[in-house]
C-alpha cells in the first residue's frame, strides 16, 4: 500500500495544483463530443422564438433560416462561453478540489476514450 500511496499522492498533488486546468479540459470535451446536439438544441429553440414572433413575414423568415447557424454560433461565442466559464470558476473547480481528482480523471478520461472509440468515431467519422 505504502507504493501506491509513494505513486499517487505527487501525481495527485500535482492535479490539485492545476484543478483550473483540469477543469477546462473536462468540459472541453463534454464540449468537443457534444457540440452538435448543443447546437441544435440552440438552433431549434431559436427558430421556435423567431418563427413565433415573424409568422406572417416571409421574407424574414426565409433570411432568419439562411443566417439562423451563424447567429446560433456568434450567440454561443458571446453568452455559453462566458456561462461555460462561470460555472467552470464557481461550481466545478471546488468540485475537483478533492483528495480523489486522480480517480475522477482516470474514470473520466476513460469514459471519454470509450465514448469516443465506441460511438463517435463510429457515427461521426465513419469507422467500422
Amino acid at each position: 500500500m505504502d507504493i501506491i500511496g509513494t505513486i499517487y499522492h505527487p501525481i495527485n498533488g500535482f492535479l490539485l495544483k492545476h484543478v483550473e486546468t483540469i477543469g477546462f479540459i473536462l468540459i472541453s470535451l463534454i464540449y468537443i463530443f457534444f457540440w452538435k446536439y448543443i447546437f441544435l438544441f440552440l438552433e431549434k429553440i431559436f427558430r421556435g422564438l423567431t418563427f413565433s414572433f415573424f409568422e406572417n413575414k416571409p421574407f424574414l423568415m426565409g433570411l432568419v433560416k439562411a443566417i439562423d447557424s451563424f447567429l446560433i454560433f456568434v450567440l454561443s461565442v458571446v453568452l455559453v462561453i462566458p456561462l461555460i466559464k462561470i460555472v467552470l470558476q464557481k461550481y466545478i473547480t471546488p468540485l475537483l478540489n478533492t483528495k480523489y481528482l486522480l480517480i475522477i480523471v482516470f474514470i473520466f478520461f476513460t469514459l471519454s476514450y470509450l465514448y469516443f472509440y465506441l460511438v463517435y468515431s463510429r457515427r461521426y467519422l465513419g469507422k467500422t
